[in-house]
């Protein structure tokens, strides 16, 4: 008898069914001593005046995203990012990494435990929305409004992230999941953030640069600020849906 040759699927429709997609909701605590923060700037011949007192404990949520690709069973590779949703403070995070998959029950819809490594780099500042000036200032090759201006003063981070999810089917290609990690800093920086707030969105100016340098003088209870590893917690807890073949 002639075989009968099994049809080869498209790699792209292979591909396809490999990709897996996650939307999530961030918390990151973070803890300061109550003080009193101000910031100088100088930009040629104009200059900026900056007041904001920081105070407890807050719990600020980000929201987190991931593009994931299966490797086979076991393993995966991702790329995710976060990005806070307030206006208090700036914060953006992305990480790639790799994460594998254990089966925790055989009968009912499947759950999963996922233990996770990844290498990333998170910067965050804080806002500084009060200021003493009223001028225009140079920024990016133009002379805006300080009402325009956006000023953020934080760090840069390098990290490795281990962490751990727990899966949970709830339906379909969907899956509900919960997840925590710790951040491992590998190189901190001080960092000031300004941001062209004036005109069309996709034409503002933004810089970020090294503190050190940068013509800013930040000072914390009338000391020089220094940095400070506590002001955002290393653990961090993200829940969401995960859509998965």
């Amino acid at each position: 008898m002639q075989a009968i040759k099994k049809k080869k699927r498209p790699t792209l429709f292979l591909l396809l069914t490999r990709l897996g997609f996650s939307f999530g909701t961030q918390l990151l605590p973070y803890t300061v001593s109550n003080s009193d923060l101000s910031l100088s700037y100088l930009s040629g011949s104009n200059s900026l005046n900056f007041d904001r007192e920081l105070n407890g404990t807050g719990f600020p949520f980000l929201l987190a995203t991931e593009l994931s690709i299966k490797l086979n069973r076991r393993w995966q590779i991702f790329y995710g990012s976060s990005a806070d949703l307030t206006n208090n403070y700036e914060f953006s995070s992305v990480q790639i990494g790799t994460r594998y998959s254990l089966l925790l029950n055989k009968k009912g819809r499947p759950t999963l435990m996922r233990p996770s490594l990844a290498y990333g780099i998170q910067q965050f500042g804080w806002s500084f929305p009060t200021f003493t000036n009223t001028e225009g200032i140079l920024f990016a090759n133009k002379m805006i409004n300080t009402k325009e201006l956006s000023f953020h003063v934080g760090e840069r981070v390098s990290f490795i992230r281990p962490s751990i999810s727990i899966d949970k089917k709830i339906g379909g290609l969907r899956w509900l999941y919960l997840n925590a990690g710790y951040f491992i800093s590998l190189e901190r920086q001080n960092r000031i953030i300004l941001k062209d707030e004036s005109g069309f969105i996709f034409s503002r100016g933004e810089q970020s640069r090294s503190l050190d340098g940068s013509g800013a003088l930040v000072m914390s209870n009338g000391q020089p600020l220094s940095t400070d590893s506590g002001w955002f917690n290393q653990l961090y807890l993200e829940m969401g849906i995960r859509w998965s073949f």
